[in-house]
């Protein structure tokens, strides 16, 4: 039934709308800040991709999100006996290293693509399902491609 509706509904716009409006250009893209995308990057992984504007939300919200939850376990969440921190050193000290170097990485990579957008350049790489045939019969693989 709400299926129905917003179908009716949608149709009942579109079916009155004006003409649709060329689109208005916009002016050269804002240079971007390497060390605020790298440093935004580091502290929230993701909100440095978000201010570089290349990655979708799709990419860089779950990241946060991760970021934010790892945040709570690792202080805040109260085990039986405490903190993890309390409870377990060692397992403490494993996920504050590795949060540590993957927000390094993060850190690194939204620097170098603040940079590549300031220098105009779209670096891209990309790896797709492909298939092959040959004489004995169709085999699989994956294509990668970079355009640099």
């Amino acid at each position: 039934m709400l299926h129905a509706f917003l179908a009716l509904a949608l149709t009942a716009s579109t079916a009155s709308a004006a003409p649709a409006e060329q689109p208005v250009a916009r002016g050269p893209a804002r240079e971007k800040k390497p060390l605020l995308a790298a440093g935004l990057n580091w502290f929230v992984p993701g909100a440095g991709y978000m201010y570089n504007g290349r990655k979708p939300a799709l990419v860089t919200v779950p990241m946060m999100a991760g970021a934010a939850g790892l945040t709570y376990i690792e202080n805040f969440h109260q085990f039986d006996g405490g903190t993890l921190r309390e409870i377990d050193s060692t397992a403490f000290a494993v996920t504050f290293g590795s949060v540590l170097v993957l927000n390094t990485g993060l850190a690194i990579d939204a620097y170098r693509e603040a940079k590549n957008i300031n220098e105009g350049r779209n670096r891209k790489a990309s790896l797709s399902p492909t298939t092959f045939a040959d004489a004995d019969g169709t085999r699989y693989g994956a294509e990668l491609r970079f355009a640099w």
